[in-house]
């Protein structure tokens, strides 16, 4: 009977133990991130890993059982690496005074673990709540600068990188960086109480090429330009580019200078050929060759026209002394001086249509030339 009674005794002290552990919850959802899992990092079917990034304001011991396969566990303060096998649903975390939380992966946002990537998940005891008065500060930069900030926590935040949070509450927050030109990138950043802290993120950008030629190829020390930047190399030459719109300049003392824009999205490989051209002969020759012959008609029928203008006012001035003469001699040397000045005008006006013609066929043949 009195054994019976201690083993009582011991299944309620172990019962009342168990009331007491604190239990471990999830913040938010899992955030993919853009790191790489080592290729050195691999399961028993020589696959390579995927990797679950835990981190946490917990200072306890903690330990992750894979469903599958622990393939290799990296534990530091605030963050453990837990590496398993690709397709991996189900996790057990345990910590040092909590209950046991068995983590189905699905629940939080991973629907399909494939190889090699890699996800953040925050962990934390319910005692968290306590910690809700400290504050702290940080400072987030991005290399390049002006990259969007979003976070989570703050659906209606909106600004720019580099950025200085001041006052925060001292805990977790999920930033979201995002530049057309670069890759997104989610993090779980930490503000820490009365510090100031300083996060830079370095983006990756989303890549393409170009590849530049030019004639005649016998000429090799062509200066290429690209967005006002000049370059090491010269053509023939590959350059990767950041995807986006470039203006690329191709010069030579002996060349006339040649522009070509693009536009490069990612992956892009572009070929670009630059016919270099010398003056005589060239494509800015023959324009000026019509364009300085469009000119010379244009001017000329300017001149003639202006002439007519002339005997128009002439005549009219003839005109009127003639209807207002009274000698008879007069009016009728101001009627024949009046009609005189009327057919100057008239060949004038009608010769002026030549050289304007010659002038608008030179525009056009000027348009002609590519």
């Amino acid at each position: 009977m009195r054994k019976m009674s201690l083993l009582l005794l011991l299944i309620l002290s172990i019962s009342l133990l168990a009331q007491e552990l604190d239990e471990l919850s999830i913040i938010g959802k899992a955030l993919k991130t853009n790191d790489i899992v080592s290729s050195s990092i691999k399961d028993v079917n020589n696959r390579k890993a995927s990797c679950i990034i835990f981190l946490t304001d917990l200072e306890v011991d903690m330990d992750f059982k894979p469903n599958i396969e622990l393939v290799k566990l990296i534990s530091n303060a605030g963050k453990h690496e837990v590496y398993v096998q690709p397709g991996e649903r189900v996790i057990e975390v345990l910590a040092s005074g909590f209950k046991p939380l068995n983590l189905v992966l699905s629940s939080y946002g991973i629907s399909k673990l494939e190889s090699g990537d890699v996800y953040q998940i925050e962990i934390t005891g319910n005692k968290k709540t306590i910690i809700a008065s400290e504050k702290g500060n940080l400072i987030l930069k991005t290399i390049p600068e002006n990259a969007k900030i979003s976070i989570d926590e703050f659906p209606d935040f909106n600004a720019n990188t580099p950025y200085e949070f001041n006052n925060y509450l001292a805990r977790p927050y999920h930033f979201h960086f995002y530049n057309k030109c670069y890759y997104a990138v989610d993090t779980l950043i930490t503000v820490k109480p009365n510090e100031m802290i300083t996060k830079i993120i370095k983006l990756k950008p989303k890549m393409a090429s170009i590849s530049i030629k030019s004639t005649p190829s016998n000429i090799n020390n062509f200066d290429i330009i690209i967005n006002g930047k000049k370059q090491k190399k010269h053509p023939p030459v590959k350059i990767p580019l950041i995807i986006g719109n470039y203006d690329i300049l191709l010069k030579h003392p002996k060349y006339l200078d040649q522009t070509k824009k693009i536009y490069l999205k990612e992956n892009d490989k572009k070929e670009i050929l630059f016919k270099m051209q010398t003056y005589k002969g060239s494509i800015l020759a023959q324009k000026n060759f019509y364009k300085k012959r469009m000119w010379f008609g244009v001017i000329s029928s300017a001149v003639i026209a202006g002439g007519g203008l002339y005997f128009n006012i002439s005549a009219d001035a003839f005109y009127n002394e003639y209807t207002n003469a009274t000698d008879p001699n007069i009016c009728v040397d101001k009627r024949t001086q009046y009609k005189n000045h009327q057919n100057y005008r008239n060949i004038c006006y009608y010769t002026s249509l030549v050289p304007l013609v010659y002038s608008v066929y030179n525009f056009f043949k000027k348009g002609t030339i590519k």
